[in-house]
């Protein structure tokens, strides 16, 4: 099972498979879970379990949603970028595992399109593979809504320090401890200011932005 994804993204006619995939199409799936003469999911449907469920029609539709983002990348690049990690005995776990965990923990379709962007990048070479693993744990670390605020707001750093409590633990940001005493201790002066801390954007959120912007 967990071979087959890989062998849907590296099929040299994924871009024919994804094509019919759209907005109507995912929502007409999630309410009927029967969508015929569909090919694509004749193949994932060997991946996992399409549609018994709501919770099942739910990831298949987050797949899918993946996989769309894939459309207009190489045949030769989505061959040699996964089996490159595939082959890498520094990764234990293949690449068609991981995306199938990393889809699972997705909160949001919304997500599942950021995450299949991401890994556009990373079979375009744009992005590290590992960086690649950064950006979706910080993604799915945080709530969708600021995400979205985060990866659209133009004057970032001074929302990010209005609105801190949202983004602790994401990773997608870093702590920057400024102690006045050492300013003063340099300059041999007394100095009655408190300790501040400044919130910046971590590299991974960089990427995050940079690249889903």
């Amino acid at each position: 099972m967990k071979t087959e994804i890989s062998k849907i993204i590296k099929d040299e006619n994924l871009k024919g498979l994804v094509t019919d995939i759209n907005e109507v199409f995912l929502d007409s799936f999630l309410e009927s879970g029967i969508i015929k003469d569909i090919p694509i999911l004749g193949l994932v449907s060997k991946v996992i379990n399409i549609g018994n469920t709501i919770q099942e029609r739910l990831y298949t539709k987050k797949l899918l949603t993946f996989l769309k983002q894939l459309e207009d990348t190489k045949p030769e690049d989505r061959e040699k970028e996964i089996n490159k990690i595939d082959e890498n005995k520094n990764y234990k776990t293949k690449v068609g595992e991981k995306l199938l965990y990393i889809i699972n923990e997705a909160d949001d379709c919304e997500k599942a399109e950021y995450i299949g962007v991401l890994f556009k990048w990373f079979l375009e070479q744009e992005l590290s593979y590992l960086d690649f693993i950064r950006c979706v744990n910080c993604i799915n670390k945080t709530n969708i809504i600021d995400l979205n605020f985060f990866i659209k707001e133009d004057f970032i750093e001074s929302y990010i320090n209005s609105n801190i409590e949202n983004y602790l633990n994401t990773g997608l940001i870093n702590q920057e401890y400024k102690n006045p005493l050492n300013e003063s201790n340099k300059n041999r002066l007394i100095t009655y200011e408190k300790a501040q801390i400044k919130y910046n954007i971590s590299r991974v959120g960089i990427y995050i932005r940079k690249y889903l912007k």
